[in-house]
């Protein structure tokens, strides 16, 4: 008899191996992630190609970012303009700033790619309920929008919102509670749509009220809320 995931009740090791979450997923291996990231950058090359070519500073990025970041340095970071926060676009920013004022257009987009990049393998390996893996990835990026949120350092703020809803269906026995909890806390204070989300992390900590993180991240996500409207 060996204890169970949540630590209650004693199990034997063929219901642990039954009730062991996705985890594979997790554990491709660096060709496999490589393979991956290729892929995706090909789909971002066909959807916003020339944004790599010809990298530049758009609207807010210029008017309100990068403005801020070059009067009040990191103090910027968790400004609401236009209206609420948006960390990510402003952390780009900040980086890019920080290797060169010169070259920021295309530091800036190249760190706006590295970071899509990252949040499509994010939703292709974690464990999540939903089927699919890397398919639901490509299915992002072949969503039927203008190619605006395609390789812009402002949307970024659009690509943090995928780990709020990764989070959401996250397999409750899956581990990487740190991993999870980064992303809501990311995609919360880069996105409104955590406003949104919010209850359905309250829902998910009632129905497996036997598992702390599932409160703690419920926690999170309306702390993030908080900040949120209290910048409004």
């Amino acid at each position: 008899m060996i204890a169970s995931v949540d630590g209650t009740t004693p199990m034997d090791a063929t219901t642990a191996a039954v009730v062991e979450p996705r985890g594979p997923r997790w554990r491709r291996g660096w060709a496999g992630l490589a393979a991956l990231a290729f892929a995706f950058l090909v789909m971002l090359l066909f959807r916003r190609g020339h944004q790599l070519v010809s990298p530049q500073v758009w609207a807010e990025d210029g008017s309100i970012i990068l403005r801020g970041l070059l009067d009040r340095g990191a103090a910027s970071l968790l400004a609401a303009e236009p209206g609420y926060m948006i960390l990510a676009p402003r952390l780009v920013a900040w980086a890019s700033l920080a290797t060169s004022l010169s070259f920021h257009p295309l530091i800036s987009t190249l760190l706006a790619w590295l970071f899509t990049l990252g949040v499509l393998l994010f939703v292709a390996t974690c464990p999540t309920k939903l089927a699919g893996g890397p398919l639901l990835a490509f299915s992002v990026l072949l969503v039927p929008t203008d190619a605006e949120v395609f390789g812009i350092p402002l949307y970024a703020m659009w690509w943090s919102g995928l780990l709020i809803l990764a989070a959401i269906f996250w397999d409750e026995r899956a581990r990487h509670v740190p991993v999870r909890a980064a992303g809501v806390v990311l995609g919360g204070l880069s996105s409104p749509l955590v406003i949104m989300a919010a209850p359905l992390f309250w829902v998910r900590a009632i129905v497996h009220r036997s598992r702390w993180h599932e409160w703690m991240l419920a926690v999170i996500a309306t702390l993030c809320v908080a900040l949120q409207v209290l910048q409004v």
